[in-house]
């Protein structure tokens, strides 16, 4: 604590109550000196990581157009397949380190970091696969209590390659939904 701007001398001649006040403002101009210096060091925690953030788009933009580049420019600008690699290279790594710095956020800010999160949604089968769709229904249509024939009331898709075999096929499963013991008079 900064020593006091009045003599203590002087404090011990005042009231009881008259210090108590002084020694309370004394303790809230500290707190705010130390609120101000918290919210300084945040600040300048914030504006380094938008710097580096700012740098890393940069970055991440010169190898997008050196890419455009190499893929899609004039034959003489074009890249030859070996400094091609090394294009995608240098993009996988920009990749990681922008992935890397987000997830060291999530974990200072105690969330889950989210590359481990995210999925990448399946890829569809290509056309030129032969497609078999099997129907999956109940063994028996009729309603167990004995009213009638139970009613379709929808369908579950999925797609599959089967397993073990060496002739590659798409499979689509179809599966009726039928409720259990359910007809429309039921």
């Amino acid at each position: 604590m900064p020593p006091s701007p009045i003599d203590p001398a002087r404090l011990a001649a005042l009231p009881a109550d008259l210090r108590a006040l002084f020694r309370a403002q004394e303790a809230m101009i500290e707190a705010e000196r130390r609120r101000a210096d918290d919210e300084c060091s945040a600040r300048l925690h914030v504006e380094s990581e938008l710097a580096a953030s700012k740098e890393s788009v940069e970055r991440l933009e010169l190898l997008v157009k050196e890419y455009e580049r190499a893929r899609f420019g004039k034959r003489s600008e074009k890249f030859n397949p070996d400094q091609m690699q090394l294009v995608l290279e240098d993009i996988e790594i920009a990749i990681a380190e922008v992935q890397e710095r987000q997830d060291d956020r999530a974990r200072r800010a105690g969330t889950a970091p989210s590359s481990r999160r995210t999925r990448r949604a399946a890829r569809a089968f290509p056309a030129h696969l032969p497609r078999i769709e099997q129907v999956i229904e109940p063994e028996n249509l009729e309603c167990p209590c004995g009213c009638g024939r139970m009613v379709q009331i929808g369908e579950d898709r999925s797609r599959r390659l089967p397993a073990g075999h060496f002739k590659f096929l798409r499979v689509w499963s179809v599966k009726f939904l039928h409720p259990r013991g359910r007809t429309r008079d039921c």
